[in-house]
């Protein structure tokens, strides 16, 4: 679906101006979307899916029902078959995933802790292909998936002109709105640290760290829904042709750092509710895999000696 901003744009029928048409805007998780389904809110921002408001240092600065989108806002495409089966989202070419273990009668995480390092740029840098690489934890009932909160890095998102950046992400809220922390732009061969956080008061801080740099960004979300974050993704890779339609890259060489490539990640911890630093068992999956002819292999370990010694490590490659 090609973006039409410019399609009606200062148009005058009949003495009447028709208003401009939204852009569209492709999000991690959930594919290409009408710019309306999507909030950018500052640093530090608190927002209430319940409500779709967003509070700044104790202030209302948003008021959710004054920014119900008008538009239907797609939930993510998910498809599984069934539990402990690789569940399949729209655009991502290949991820590391596992769910919650049980513990004491309930599978349910409540934080994730990752490194990894940003890849190069793609070979066909200048082409409009998207990519997001990260982790990130998940509401999973069956084929719904309620909430997601998630680090991100992002070759060419929307307005960045084909550069790295990082942001955080949490939704859909009650208004079917997407919620993300301001971009910061950042370096190929950056180390990034994102975390997900389950804070007391139940709300989750996602924070997203260039350690190289120095840049950062996060903000913190209520959730909709009380039902657990159960499933997670250890890495993935998600792409997509072009900044504003849904269709997989023409050529690995569209991919970040091009054929052969890949990215590492550690994650340093995951939490779970009544436990923290649960092991857990993590499997690789090719999903969409697109193009056909690109190397796609995931690989999954522990660091046996050196600063991470211990750690589970996550290998994507293309």
């Amino acid at each position: 679906m090609k973006s039409q901003a410019a399609a009606l744009v200062g148009l005058i029928v009949s003495g009447f101006a028709l208003p401009a048409l939204a852009d569209t805007v492709v999000l991690p998780h959930v594919g290409a979307v009408d710019s309306r389904c999507v909030s950018d809110v500052p640093k530090g921002a608190h927002v209430d899916g319940r409500t779709g408001d967003v509070w700044l240092n104790g202030t209302r600065i948003r008021w959710g029902a004054e920014s119900i989108p008008g538009v239907a806002c797609p939930p993510p495409v998910v498809s599984r078959a069934s539990p402990g089966a690789p569940a399949t989202y729209m655009g991502w070419e290949e991820d590391v995933q596992a769910d919650a273990v049980n513990i004491d009668g309930t599978a349910a995480y409540s934080g994730m802790s990752a490194i990894w390092e940003t890849p190069n740029d793609p070979i066909n840098n200048d082409n409009g292909s998207l990519s997001f690489v990260f982790p990130s934890i998940e509401q999973l009932s069956g084929s719904s998936v309620q909430g997601i909160v998630q680090p991100v890095t992002a070759w060419n998102n929307a307005g960045s002109n084909h550069t790295w950046q990082i942001f955080g992400m949490a939704g859909p809220d009650a208004n079917g709105k997407y919620h993300r922390s301001p971009n910061e732009t950042i370096s190929a061969e950056d180390e990034i640290s994102g975390t997900v956080t389950l804070e007391p008061n139940g709300e989750w801080l996602i924070n997203v760290q260039d350690t190289t740099s120095g840049a950062w960004t996060l903000f913190y979300w209520t959730p909709v829904f009380s039902t657990p974050y159960n499933y997670a993704q250890a890495a993935v890779l998600e792409a997509y042709s072009s900044v504003d339609e849904s269709n997989s890259p023409g050529s690995c060489s569209d991919l970040p750092g091009g054929d052969g490539a890949g990215v590492s990640f550690t994650i340093l911890y995951v939490n779970q509710i009544g436990a923290n630093d649960v092991s857990q068992s993590w499997t690789g999956h090719t999903i969409d895999g697109k193009p056909t002819s690109c190397y796609w292999q995931q690989t999954v370990g522990t660091w046996s000696s050196g600063t991470y010694q211990g750690d589970t490590w996550a290998f994507l490659e293309w």
